[in-house]
């Protein structure tokens, strides 16, 4: 498929969970694998965001961030620039109930960036689309220290997708957004 590039982001400082998650073994292969392995069919355009200088071999391509030590903006950026395609599906590392279904149903709207919201209002930005066009705007932002995900959304078109409907219709199976931050989480 030549319409989309994926990028896994698996930076993050490790934290809560103590140690890089995106070689973490899970069930007998690294947490990365698990949306690797789901969506590579969907793009001959995937490959791993790095977070930082990474010293890891990985088995897949990768590329490490342009700016290091700013959050997920910067591994979004640093994708957008790496990507070959117009649109570039991010998903987090650490989610690894992602399915092909769902990828393809955010791949059918369109606006500068696609991204999953609940009713509540909280939006799920690492599971989401982006149009490689943003890289100037999003590094604009970042020069002027301005690393908020969110404070894009003022500034674009961004086409909401409501997440219970999905669920409701099984296009998203319960339980898919749910990402490891703890090793409690597994």
């Amino acid at each position: 498929m030549d319409r989309i590039s994926i990028a896994i982001l698996c930076g993050g400082r490790a934290r809560r969970f103590g140690r890089d998650k995106s070689f973490f073994n899970y069930h007998g292969k690294p947490l990365y694998r698990y949306a690797y392995d789901e969506l590579a069919p969907l793009s001959d355009d995937i490959f791993l965001q790095c977070g930082k200088k990474d010293t890891h071999t990985y088995e897949v391509r990768s590329h490490n961030d342009d700016y290091l030590e700013i959050g997920p903006l910067g591994g979004i950026y640093s994708a957008l620039r790496h990507a070959r395609r117009p649109r570039v599906f991010m998903i987090a590392c650490d989610m690894p109930c992602i399915t092909k279904r769902f990828v393809t149903t955010l791949l059918e709207e369109w606006g500068d960036i696609v991204v999953p919201v609940w009713e509540n209002g909280y939006f799920e930005p690492l599971c989401a689309v982006y149009a490689r066009t943003l890289a100037p705007l999003i590094e604009y932002k970042m020069l002027q220290g301005d690393y908020k995900i969110a404070s894009l959304f003022d500034d674009v078109d961004v086409k909401e997708v409501k997440i219970e409907p999905l669920m409701e219709r099984g296009v998203i199976p319960v339980g898919m957004f749910k990402n490891i931050n703890y090793p409690s989480d597994l």
